[in-house]
């Protein structure tokens, strides 16, 4: 996801036991309505072609 501009990270760093990888955390902090809506856009295009 790095490569198409939205940066994620693994939602098990913000846990304090350890939990799979199954997760990613968002951050939409200080992001413009538009910028969430492109960024969940690239988000959904890549999972959809997994």
């Amino acid at each position: 996801m790095n490569k198409a501009g939205v940066t994620v990270s693994t939602g098990s760093i913000f846990y304090s036991t350890k939990n799979s990888d199954v997760h990613f955390r968002i951050s939409i902090a200080h992001r413009t309505e538009e910028d969430i809506e492109k960024g969940i856009k690239i988000i959904a295009n890549i999972l959809n072609n997994l």
